[in-house]
């Protein structure tokens, strides 16, 4: 696997490991760290399904919003996400273009496939949003 690969993927993990340990301490994380968090979980689950055969991970509107529900769970208001606050169902389009642009990043190196997959699916996090999006999806 390419270097920029890995280090993508490190900085994934990091990412979503670090707003998990915000949420756990008291300590919210601002509004972009929570979308940004939640969009590598879009773009993670997405990879898996449309590069590492997982079929069975829901399409991205509804990882989209699967991860509002795991924002809510972590006691992150969703609100925010919005324009002026207001949304007119759980999905987030914003939330859902970042997601593919995290699923993009990781594709761009031409990388070992093989070797991303089973990073991404060795993720704790990443392996519960999915667990959750097939269960919810």
């Amino acid at each position: 696997m390419k270097k920029n690969t890995w280090i993508k993927i490190s900085a994934l993990s990091f990412a979503i490991l670090a707003s998990a340990s915000q949420a756990e301490s008291g300590t919210t994380p601002s509004v972009q760290e929570q979308m940004n968090g939640l969009a590598d979980l879009i773009g993670s689950a997405a990879f898996l399904r449309d590069h590492c055969g997982v079929a069975d991970i829901p399409a991205n509107k509804s990882l989209s919003m699967i991860a509002i529900v795991t924002a809510m769970d972590m006691g992150w208001d969703s609100r925010e996400y919005y324009p002026n606050g207001e949304s007119t169902g759980m999905y987030n389009a914003k939330l859902d273009q970042m997601g593919q642009k995290v699923e993009q990043s990781i594709t761009v190196d031409g990388a070992d496939v093989s070797g991303t997959c089973q990073s991404l699916a060795a993720n704790q996090h990443i392996a519960a949003f999915v667990a959750l999006a097939k269960a919810r999806g």
